[in-house]
């Protein structure tokens, strides 16, 4: 006889139908058995103390602080000498360049004069030829200290080789003839041309003449006319001074 399998009806209904979910158990996070780190990293726990470290040293730093812009006052002293060396040197030039004006100043005279005879047409040749020599002459006087001693007495072709020995540029030897014709000939002819270039020629010799001291300038006389000349001059001066004191002297008694 079969035995029956049939569950009973209690049964049917203590047991779960299979159709339903399965049983999971609830997971609360403040229950004390929910693991609250179960997903955190490893390592977690010990950076965040180096976290607030770095957070607290950023914290406390600051901005960088750049200098102030440098001001033109009062300046470094390399200017200051840099000045000092400017200014020394303006006044040396400025000085330099007084010095030298003054001491060519009867240079731009003498050719203020010159270039007056040039202009004056009714003028005759002689006498425009003489004040030119005069010119010269009292030009010579001014450049060379004791000079008119020495040159007073030269005339003719001595002053003419003065000329030349005190300027190289200058050539009056090719106007002898010329000089001599029209100072001492009654009648002289006229060359307008040559007068011209004579007159060109002292305008050279007044611009380029070189500059002597006494002694050099003496030398100079001594060496082209030989002693006789400053010796002659000298002992003329002597005796003129000589003769001058005296006077002063016995009308001073």
């Amino acid at each position: 006889m079969a035995k029956d399998v049939t569950p009973s009806t209690q049964e049917q209904q203590t047991e779960p139908p299979l159709s339903a979910a399965p049983y999971l158990p609830a997971t609360n996070a403040a229950s004390p058995m929910a693991p609250t780190n179960a997903m955190a990293p490893p390592g977690s726990q010990a950076a965040n103390p180096l976290q607030q470290q770095k957070a607290q040293l950023l914290a406390q730093l600051n901005d960088v602080k750049t200098p102030d812009n440098i001001g033109l006052w009062p300046p470094a002293i390399g200017w200051w000498i840099v000045a000092a060396i400017l200014i020394a040197g303006a006044v040396t030039g400025t000085r330099a360049a007084l010095r030298k004006y003054k001491n060519n100043r009867y240079r731009h005279q003498a050719l203020q004069k010159l270039q007056q005879l040039e202009q004056a047409e009714s003028t005759p040749p002689a006498v425009s030829l003489t004040h030119t020599l005069q010119m010269l002459k009292q030009c010579m006087f001014t450049a060379y200290p004791g000079a008119r001693l020495y040159v007073g007495g030269l005339h003719g072709q001595e002053f003419i080789t003065l000329l030349e020995l005190t300027c190289e540029k200058s050539h009056f030897q090719k106007f002898d003839g010329y000089i001599s014709r029209i100072l001492y000939s009654p009648s002289p002819e006229i060359e307008h041309q040559q007068h011209s270039a004579l007159l060109q020629e002292a305008k050279t010799w007044i611009k380029n003449h070189k500059a002597l001291d006494a002694t050099r300038f003496k030398a100079l006389l001594q060496n082209q006319f030989g002693e006789k000349l400053t010796t002659s001059a000298e002992a003329t001066a002597t005796a003129r001074n000589g003769a001058n004191n005296g006077g002063n002297f016995y009308a001073s008694v």
